[in-house]
């Protein structure tokens, strides 16, 4: 496996523990900063996957791997 892969996949999951241990530690919280929550976390996970897995990829299963 590809350590820079395990590394990024060992920090996204860190930081979407932190987000749950944030969301669940206060009692109420507006809709605006649960969006806010929300929309970092996906970006987290959406800068893991298209800096490292999908260049993979598209190494391994040429540009139609990107469709998939």
């Amino acid at each position: 496996m590809n350590r820079t892969a395990l590394l990024y996949a060992i920090v996204a999951a860190f930081a979407n523990v932190a987000g749950a241990v944030a969301v669940t530690s206060r009692a109420r919280w507006s809709v605006r900063a649960l969006d806010v929550m929300v929309a970092l976390a996906a970006g987290f996970m959406i800068s893991a996957s298209i800096t490292d897995i999908f260049p993979e990829a598209i190494r391994r299963g040429g540009h139609t791997a990107a469709l998939v």
